[in-house]
C-alpha cells in the first residue's frame, strides 16, 4: 500500500474482493477492460490473473475542503488547487529506459500537485535574485513538467511568461533550473499583487496573415476562463499533451485539469512514439490537429487497398469493418471525447474519425489565441457576443440568399488586451466596440431546433488574385486536395502577376507503394 494511503475512502472499489480503496491506496487498472480495477493484494494473489495487463496508478477520494475562488486570483486559484489536492498525481513524464537510455520505458513517473507547487514556489523564490516582479520571461522548451513548473512561478511572482517556439543565442547567461530551485528554497519573498487588467502572460500567434504578434493575455481573461473550473472532480480526470504548449488550446487544457485535480502525462515528442504515449497515459479526451487523422486514414486506406486487392466485391465491406475495428485500438478504451481542432479536417477525414471510434464522442473545436475557445460543434460558446459584416470583395455578404455569410466577429471577457508593442496591429484587429475582427469568413445556419450554429467556409486574409482577377483562396483549394489518401501535406501558391497557382505536394508514401503494388507499377515508374 501507498505510504500516503489514509483511512478515507477513495472513489474506487477492487472488482475482485469489492473492498473499497482507501484514498492514497495505488490501484491496478486493466488497460482493456473498461473501469476494471483491482487492489494490490489481488493483483499480486488472484489465480488464474487478470489475462490483460494492468497499469500502477493512485486511487483518492472526495476532498475534505472545497475552497470557492471564482473570485480569487489565478495565484490564489493554483495555491487552492494545490492544497485541495496535494497528494493527487499531477504532472508526468515518460520514463528513460534504465538498460538502454536511447529508449523509452514503458512507464511515467508522475508529480504530485504539492511536488508541483514546492518546487513552483522555489524556483520562483530563486528568481528572485535574478530580476525583478513584472519583468518578461521567455519559455522555449518540449512539453515537460518544467515548462508548467515555470509557468506556475509566473502567477505566483507575477512576472509576464512569454511563450515562444524559437530563441536567440547571442548573449546568453545559463542558470541551472535545479540550482535555481535550491536557492529558492532558502529565500522569502512576499508575493506581488498585481492589477486585474495588466498582463499575465503573452502569446505569440501562428503568423497565418502575417508576422507573428503577441497576444497580451491579462489576469482577468485567465480569471474568467479557469477559476470557474476550480472545484474537484469525482472521476479521473487525465489529459495528454504532445502539441506544443505554446499553443493555447493544450495549454489551457493542462490549466483547467490542474483545477480539478487532473493529472497531465506529457508525451516524448517524438511523433514515431505518440501512440505509445497515448497508450500508457490512456487520457479521458484526446485532443489533436487534423494532420494526425489525415495520416491515420491514409494508413487504413492504404491498408484497406492491400486488404481487398483480390476480394471479391461482396467480401470488401467485412474487410473494411474488419480494419476499422483494428484502427479503433488506437484509442485506448478510458478515452471518451476526441476533439480535433486547430486546423479544417476534411468532411471525409472526419467522417473516417466518427465511424472509426465511434464509441467516443467527437468533437469539432475553433478557437483563436486571442480569444479562446470560441464554438464546439460549430456552436458559438454562450458566454460570448458575434455577429457577422459582409466581405464584398470576396462574394461575401451578409444577405446571401440561402445563409447570411461574412467575417466572424467577436466579444469575450476571456479576450486579449492587445498586441505588445504593436499598437497599428492592435488597433486594425479591434472595432470600436470591441469586438475581434477574426478573419475567417463563415455561413450562419440555423438547426432544426432553431439553435444557430456557423460553419467556416473561408479566410479573409487567406487569398490572392491572379493576374486575370480571378480570386484565389488557397486554404479551400488546399482542404480539398488534401482528402485525396495520396497527399500527405499540400501548400498552393499564387502570383499577382501570374495566371495559374502552383502547387507543392507532399506525396503519402505508403499509399503510394499500395496503389503502385496494387497496379503493378514499378518504383521507377512511379517516381517519375
Amino acid at each position: 500500500m501507498n505510504e500516503i494511503a489514509t483511512t478515507k475512502s477513495s472513489y474506487w472499489h477492487c472488482n475482485h474482493c469489492y473492498r473499497i480503496l482507501k484514498h492514497g491506496e495505488f490501484r491496478f487498472n486493466c488497460i482493456i477492460c473498461d473501469n476494471y480495477d483491482l487492489c494490490e493484494e489481488c493483483f499480486l494473489t488472484l489465480d488464474p490473473p487478470h489475462p490483460h495487463r494492468m497499469m500502477h496508478e493512485l486511487a483518492y477520494g472526495k476532498e475534505e475542503t472545497v475552497q470557492e475562488c471564482q473570485n480569487a486570483s489565478m495565484a490564489n486559484g493554483i495555491q487552492t488547487a494545490i492544497t485541495m489536492y496535494h497528494d493527487r498525481y499531477c504532472l508526468g513524464v515518460r520514463d528513460i529506459d534504465k538498460i538502454n537510455p536511447a529508449l523509452y520505458a514503458d512507464t511515467y513517473t508522475w508529480l504530485t500537485f504539492e511536488t508541483v507547487g514546492i518546487r513552483s514556489k522555489n524556483f520562483g523564490q530563486g528568481l528572485r535574485d535574478i530580476i525583478e516582479p513584472r519583468c518578461y520571461l521567455g519559455i522555449c522548451a518540449a512539453n515537460r513538467p518544467e515548462w508548467n513548473v515555470f509557468q506556475r512561478k509566473c502567477s505566483f511572482m507575477t512576472t509576464i511568461d512569454i511563450i515562444l517556439l524559437g530563441m536567440e543565442k547571442n548573449r546568453l547567461r545559463i542558470h541551472y533550473m535545479g540550482d535555481i530551485e535550491t536557492n529558492g528554497s532558502t529565500k522569502q519573498y512576499d508575493s506581488v499583487n498585481i492589477d486585474p487588467n495588466e498582463c499575465l502572460t503573452i502569446v505569440y500567434t501562428s503568423g497565418s496573415s502575417g508576422f507573428p504578434k503577441g497576444a497580451m493575455i491579462s489576469e482577468n481573461s485567465y480569471r474568467a476562463t479557469f477559476l470557474q473550473w476550480c472545484h474537484p472532480s469525482p472521476s479521473d480526470q487525465i489529459n495528454f499533451c504532445y502539441e506544443p504548449l505554446a499553443w493555447v488550446s493544450d495549454r489551457d487544457a493542462v490549466i483547467r485539469t490542474f483545477f480539478v485535480g487532473g493529472r497531465t502525462g506529457f508525451s516524448t515528442g517524438d511523433i514515431s512514439h505518440l501512440m505509445e504515449d497515448l497508450a500508457l497515459v490512456r487520457p479521458n479526451n484526446f485532443s489533436t490537429a487534423p494532420a494526425i487523422w489525415n495520416k491515420v486514414y491514409a494508413e487504413f486506406k492504404a491498408a484497406l487497398s492491400l486488404a481487398i486487392a483480390h476480394l471479391s466485391p461482396e467480401a470488401v465491406a467485412a474487410e473494411e469493418d474488419r480494419l476499422l475495428q483494428q484502427f479503433s485500438k488506437l484509442i485506448p478504451i478510458r478515452c471518451k471525447t476526441i476533439t480535433v481542432g486547430g486546423a479544417m479536417i476534411s468532411p471525409v477525414v472526419l467522417n473516417f474519425v466518427k465511424r472509426c471510434f465511434s464509441r467516443c464522442c467527437i468533437y469539432e473545436s475553433y478557437g483563436i489565441t486571442e480569444c479562446g475557445r470560441v464554438t464546439s460543434n460549430n456552436i458559438i460558446k454562450n458566454t460570448l457576443q458575434f455577429r457577422l459584416i459582409s466581405v464584398p470583395e470576396m462574394g461575401y455578404t451578409i444577405d446571401d440568399e440561402l445563409f447570411p455569410r461574412g467575417e466572424l466577429l467577436i466579444k469575450t471577457d476571456e479576450m486579449f488586451s492587445g498586441y505588445i508593442n504593436n499598437p497599428e496591429e492592435t488597433r486594425a484587429a479591434l472595432t470600436e466596440d470591441g469586438f475581434f475582427r477574426t478573419g475567417d469568413i463563415v455561413e450562419l445556419r440555423v438547426r432544426p431546433d432553431g439553435e444557430l450554429y456557423v460553419h467556416l467556409i473561408d479566410r479573409k486574409k487567406n487569398f490572392f488574385k491572379l493576374s486575370q482577377g480571378q480570386y484565389i483562396s488557397p486554404e479551400f483549394l488546399q482542404s480539398i486536395y488534401i482528402q485525396s489518401p495520396f497527399v500527405e501535406q499540400i501548400y498552393i501558391h499564387g502570383d499577382l502577376l501570374a495566371d495559374s497557382i502552383a502547387a507543392v505536394v507532399v506525396p503519402n508514401r505508403e499509399y503510394a507503394q499500395a496503389f503502385a503494388l496494387e497496379h503493378n507499377l514499378k518504383n521507377f515508374d512511379m517516381i517519375n
